[in-house]
């Protein structure tokens, strides 16, 4: 991060270090992301959603939790512009393995605890 700082080129440090070039400027990121004060768990998230939150201001799981249980639903969430259903569903899923609050459970995975669908019987006829 400091030959970053310093001005030195991402190519330059990775041939320095024997990293590749998207090494190089992942570390760089991560290491601005920290800098800013995001959370490691954050990064759990994809780059959209968690650019969403981060933009409004939601910077800690505690802050995303409580947003998300304000409305039912994470209705709030998806008042944010850009912000659907399929970064409400990663949220959800994110705050689950976050908190181990069962209110975040992914009820749409079939692997869900007891809430999958029993598969379909198949129907005999005979003739």
């Amino acid at each position: 991060m400091s030959a970053s700082r310093a001005g030195e080129s991402a190519r330059n440090i990775a041939a320095e270090h024997s990293l590749s070039l998207d090494r190089i400027r992942q570390i760089v990121a991560a290491a601005k992301g920290l800098e800013r004060g995001r959370a490691e768990a954050f990064d759990f998230l994809g780059r959209r959603t968690r650019d969403l939150l981060e933009g409004r201001g939601w910077t800690t799981v505690q802050l995303v939790r409580d947003v998300c249980l304000a409305l039912p639903g994470g209705e709030h969430l998806l008042q944010v512009p850009g912000f659907g259903r399929k970064s409400l569903r990663e949220v959800r899923r994110w705050l689950w393995l976050q908190t181990g609050d069962p209110r975040f459970e992914d009820r749409d995975s079939p692997n869900a605890t007891g809430r999958g669908r029993p598969p379909r019987r198949k129907v005999r006829t005979d003739g």
